[in-house]
Formats: C-alpha cells, sequence, structure tokens
C-alpha cells in the first residue's frame, strides 16, 4: 500500500524552496524561502526542494555555469548594476537587460526541469484504493493537488480507521511517492471525486 502514514514522513520539517518569480522586466528570478508549509497555490511555481540553504546554493552555482544563467537573478549574488560573472563573459548580460527575456527564461526553466514540481494531473481531488485480498484490508487515500487529505481504512467491509487532515499541506516525500505510484498506478484504482467536501467525506 502507499505508506503515506510512515510516521516519518508524517513529521513536519522545514525544508528550503526555490521558487520562480517573473520580475518587471519579464526574466525570471529565483526566490530561496525555508518553510514547513506551501499553500497549493504556490505548488507550480516550485523550482526545487533542498534539505537545506547550502545545498541549494551548491546547486544554483552548478547551473549557473552549466546553463549560463546570473547569480544576480538567481539571488546569490547582490549587485546594483551588471553581476561579476559579466565582467568575465561569463553572463549574457541578463542583469543589465541585455540580453532578451525569452532566451535567458529558456535556459532557466531547462536548469531546474528535473527539480520542478510536476502540475497535478486530475482536474479535481482523486482517492486512490489499494486492497490486501487475503487480509480482507483495504485503505482509501483521498489526494488533490499533491497533498494527502484523508483516508479510511477498512478491514472486512467495516470502517476500522479514519483520519482527516483539516488543511492542505504538501510534503515532498509524499509527493515523490505519489509522482512514482501515478506513473505506474492501474487507473482502476484511482476515482475522480469532483464534488469532494471535508463535511461529507463518505464520498469516498
Amino acid at each position: 500500500m502507499l505508506p503515506l502514514y510512515n510516521s516519518q514522513l508524517r513529521l513536519k520539517q522545514k525544508m528550503v524552496y526555490l521558487y520562480r518569480e517573473t520580475d518587471e522586466n519579464g526574466y525570471y528570478r529565483a526566490r530561496i524561502e525555508e518553510t514547513d508549509s506551501i499553500q497549493p497555490e504556490k505548488i507550480q511555481s516550485i523550482y526545487g526542494v533542498f534539505k537545506s540553504r547550502k545545498q541549494c546554493i551548491t546547486y544554483l552555482e552548478g547551473v549557473c555555469d552549466q546553463f549560463q544563467l546570473c547569480k544576480k537573478l538567481l539571488n546569490i549574488e547582490k549587485a546594483k548594476t551588471s553581476c561579476f560573472r559579466y565582467k568575465l563573459d561569463l553572463c549574457k548580460g541578463v542583469c543589465i537587460s541585455k540580453e532578451p527575456a525569452l532566451f535567458y527564461n529558456m535556459r532557466f526553466d531547462q536548469a531546474f526541469a528535473a527539480l520542478k514540481i510536476n502540475r497535478w494531473p486530475f482536474p479535481c481531488p482523486i482517492a486512490i484504493t489499494e486492497s490486501d485480498y487475503q487480509s480482507g484490508v483495504s485503505e482509501t487515500f483521498v489526494i488533490d493537488q499533491w497533498c494527502h487529505l484523508a483516508s479510511i481504512l477498512v478491514k472486512d467491509e467495516v470502517e476500522q480507521e479514519r483520519n482527516v487532515f483539516e488543511k492542505y499541506f504538501f510534503d515532498y516525500d509524499v509527493y515523490k511517492i505519489l509522482n512514482n505510484y501515478l506513473k505506474q498506478a492501474n487507473l482502476k484504482t484511482l476515482k475522480l471525486l469532483p464534488n469532494f467536501s471535508y463535511k461529507d467525506i463518505t464520498v469516498m
């Protein structure tokens, strides 16, 4: 079954999130934020999740060299005008609006493509049911925007346990579990819940 109730995964811990923002000139910029709670509407702006600020900055340093990104726009260098790398011909001048935003933004997206949080692939919450026919146990999980909302444990068609999380909480470990699961999931185990409501959890 999906190990969403692993006690280690359910412990809230602060993570370092890298967000993509767009400045007034249309250039993508990076913003580093440390938090243990992510609002659902911000999930699509996450371009990387790291265990520490140092790990995040190390990654930024690497993609800066590989994709010719600007340290000033990655917020790892303070400069009033051009960045230091521009003086060494290692930056194409995005820091002084010399390079078109379209070209720079394409490289920015390429640099973080492997880390970016995938878009939620469903138009509404879903229920995932996993069953063990030998033991007669099944568990249904309600998921939306990669967030675990509720679950019901049933044995021999009798409800044994119910857990409901009143707020959306984005957990990166849960995201990785779900993302891998959905890549190989049997669609018969999934059910769309267009009318899901916390007040009517029996919709499952």
